[in-house]
């Protein structure tokens, strides 16, 4: 599986959208539902959310508990859409595949040209 970070990206965004008392379920972002989960459990390993899972011998499910601080930091990196396009311009320009931290250190760095005013790609 090749990590989609817009799938991450519409996840976060589903995710903050909800209710305290709500959860995220797979089902409900779009995409394979398949890769939704696995991006989910991605997310939750890293920290940036708490889901919890259920698997049975044709699938596996996913909801998501909550965003978690860490998440909401990388989700505020990525929302707008015009940092998100610097962040991935930013990156590829300088051949460097994105992770979640080259995502954490690029957006400080076009957060940083953002508020001075200055000219970003």
């Amino acid at each position: 599986m090749i990590r989609d970070w817009e799938l991450i990206r519409a996840i976060l965004v589903a995710a903050e959208a909800k209710a305290p008392t709500e959860q995220l379920r797979a089902r409900d972002v779009e995409g394979n539902p398949e890769l939704v989960v696995a991006h989910i459990e991605l997310l939750h390993d890293a920290g940036y959310l708490e889901a919890s899972f259920m698997q049975t011998t044709l699938w596996k499910s996913a909801h998501v508990v909550k965003v978690t601080y860490a998440g909401y930091d990388l989700l505020d990196t990525m929302r707008s859409d015009t940092a998100w396009s610097s962040i991935k311009k930013i990156a590829k320009a300088r051949g460097l595949e994105l992770t979640f931290e080259v995502v954490k250190q690029v957006g400080s760095f076009v957060t940083e040209k953002l508020l001075k005013g200055e000219m970003i790609l």
